[in-house]
C-alpha cells in the first residue's frame, strides 16, 4: 500500500522540511508521485528542476521501471516523448474486463475540455477504448503529461517496465 511522506515550506530559508524529522535533503525517487497543497489566496508559481533519461544518469540501462499497486497510481511516461496509450507496455498486464467498472482505467486530464478523457481495457477488444466510444483509441500521452492509472480490484500489483524508445 502507498503511504505518504508530509512536507511544508519555512519561510525563513525557503527550504522543504519532512513534517516528521525535520530533514530538508529528503529525495524523490524516479516512480514517486507527489501533491502541492496551496495555503494561499491566490496562485503560486513553482519551477521543478531534474533530469530527462539519458545514458549517464540511467547508468546506461535502456528500460524504466514503475509499480502500479491495486488502487489510483500517478503515473507517466518515463521518457521524453509522445507514446499513443495503444503503444505502452502494460498493455498486457492490465486486467481487461466488459466495461469501465470492471477493468483497468486510464484518466488524462484534457486542458482543452477541462475534465478528465477516460480509458479502460477491453477484453473483447483487447485494446484501450475510449469510453465515450468504446472503440481502440488513438489519443496519446504527451511529453511531461501525467495520467491516472487504475488497477482494478482484486488485480494484482505489477512492475510496469518501459524500454527506451530511442538510442542514445
Amino acid at each position: 500500500a502507498a503511504t505518504y511522506r508530509r512536507y511544508w515550506k519555512r519561510s525563513s530559508d525557503g527550504l522543504w522540511l519532512n513534517a516528521n524529522t525535520g530533514s530538508s535533503t529528503d529525495t524523490f525517487d524516479v516512480a514517486d508521485g507527489f501533491w502541492i497543497y496551496n495555503i494561499h489566496n491566490s496562485n503560486q508559481t513553482l519551477c521543478f528542476i531534474g533530469e530527462l533519461p539519458d545514458f549517464y544518469n540511467m547508468g546506461g540501462t535502456t528500460t524504466d521501471i514503475a509499480r502500479i499497486e491495486q488502487g489510483l497510481n500517478q503515473m507517466a511516461f518515463a521518457f521524453p516523448l509522445s507514446i499513443a496509450i495503444s503503444n505502452l507496455s502494460f498493455k498486457t498486464q492490465a486486467y481487461g474486463g466488459g466495461s469501465f467498472n470492471t477493468s483497468d482505467q486510464i484518466m488524462k486530464f484534457d486542458p482543452l475540455l477541462r475534465s478528465y478523457k477516460r480509458y479502460w481495457r477491453s477484453a473483447a477488444a483487447n485494446a484501450w477504448v475510449d469510453i465515450d466510444t468504446v472503440v481502440p483509441t488513438p489519443d496519446a500521452i504527451s511529453i511531461a503529461d501525467g495520467f491516472w492509472y487504475r488497477r482494478y480490484t482484486g488485480q494484482a500489483a505489477f512492475d510496469w517496465a518501459e524500454n527506451k524508445p530511442y538510442t542514445w
